[in-house]
C-alpha cells in the first residue's frame, strides 16, 4: 500500500498524522504537488492499494476540481480531503465527496476526532458507522432549528445533506404568523419520517425551548429524532436520552456526518 499526501505546504495536523499512520502501518508515503501525484497515479498497479490525502490551506482553490483531477487519473485510489478550516461550507465537503473523495473533514477538529478520521482514511475501513434509519427515497425530513444569527451555515448544511440523500427537507424560511406556527409545525412534523433537531446554542440566551417542545411533539408521534450540536457546546439535557446524536466542528463536518448516516446506502 502507497500513500501521498497532495498540496501539504501548510503541513498541518491531518498531513502529519496521516505520514505518521502510513509509516507505522509500514507503507510508503510520499509528499507531492498536484501535477507529479497525477503522473504517478496514472500509472499505479491496481492491486497495489493507494491512499491519497489531499490537504487545502488558505491559498488553495476549490479542492472538487483538484478531487476530479486525481480521480481521474487513477479510479481505484482512495482520495480524503483534509480542509483548512475556511474551507467549512457543507456543500463544498458534499461536491468533494460526489466529485470522488471517500471523506471530508477539517485539519482543525478535535484530535480524537482528526485521528479516528485519519485512521479510517489510511485502513479503508469506513470513517461512519450505519444508524439503521431507514428511509424511503423522497421521504420528508424535518428540521428543528433556532433562528439566530450564525445558525445558517450550519442549517444550509443540513438541509443540502438531506436533499443530496434523496430526502426532502423541510423547514420554515420565514417566521410564521404566531396563530399559524404551531399547526404549522405540527402537520410538518406529522408528515416527516425523521426530525433533526439542531441543539447548538448559538447566543447567550441558552438553549432553545422551542427545539424541545417540537422534539417532544415528535417523539409524542413515535418520530424518529437526530439530534446535532457543534463541539464544545452547552450539553444536551439528559431526559432526552438521544439515541442518534452527532456533535460537529464546523458545517462541512455536519453534512458529511448527515449524508453518510441517510444516504440509501447506509
Amino acid at each position: 500500500m502507497r500513500g501521498f499526501i497532495i498540496n501539504a505546504g501548510a503541513d498541518n495536523n491531518g498531513a502529519k498524522m496521516f505520514r505518521d499512520r502510513m509509516r507505522h502501518q509500514g507503507c510508503r508515503c510520499q509528499d507531492l504537488t498536484l501535477g507529479a501525484a497525477k503522473v504517478l497515479l496514472k500509472h499505479a498497479n491496481r492491486m497495489n492499494p493507494i491512499k491519497v490525502l489531499y490537504c487545502t490551506d488558505e491559498k488553495s482553490r476549490n479542492p472538487i476540481a483538484a478531487v476530479k483531477t486525481l480521480r481521474k487519473s487513477c479510479a481505484h485510489a482512495e482520495i480524503s480531503v483534509c480542509a483548512y478550516d475556511g474551507h467549512s461550507a457543507g456543500r463544498l465537503a458534499l461536491d468533494c465527496l460526489h466529485a470522488g473523495a471517500r471523506d471530508f473533514f477539517s485539519a482543525g477538529m478535535t484530535a480524537n476526532r482528526l485521528v479516528h478520521r485519519i485512521g479510517a482514511a489510511c485502513s479503508g475501513e469506513p470513517a461512519y458507522g450505519s444508524l439503521g434509519l431507514k428511509l424511503a427515497p423522497g421521504s420528508r425530513v424535518f428540521i428543528s432549528t433556532p433562528y439566530a444569527i450564525g445558525a445558517n451555515e450550519d442549517v444550509q448544511g443540513i438541509e443540502e445533506a438531506v436533499r443530496d440523500a434523496g430526502l426532502s427537507p423541510l423547514i420554515s424560511r420565514k417566521e410564521p404568523k404566531l396563530d399559524d406556527i404551531t399547526s404549522k409545525i405540527s402537520g410538518e412534523i406529522n408528515g416527516s419520517e425523521l426530525v433533526i433537531a439542531n441543539c447548538t446554542v448559538y447566543d447567550r440566551s441558552g438553549h432553545n425551548p422551542n427545539i424541545y417542545h417540537e422534539v417532544g411533539f415528535a417523539r409524542g408521534r413515535k418520530k424518529q429524532v437526530m439530534y446535532v450540536m457543534r463541539i464544545g457546546g452547552q450539553p444536551l439535557p439528559v431526559t432526552l436520552g438521544a439515541k442518534v446524536f452527532f456533535d460537529y466542528h464546523a458545517s462541512a463536518d455536519l453534512a458529511v456526518q448527515i449524508y453518510f448516516s441517510l444516504r440509501p446506502d447506509a
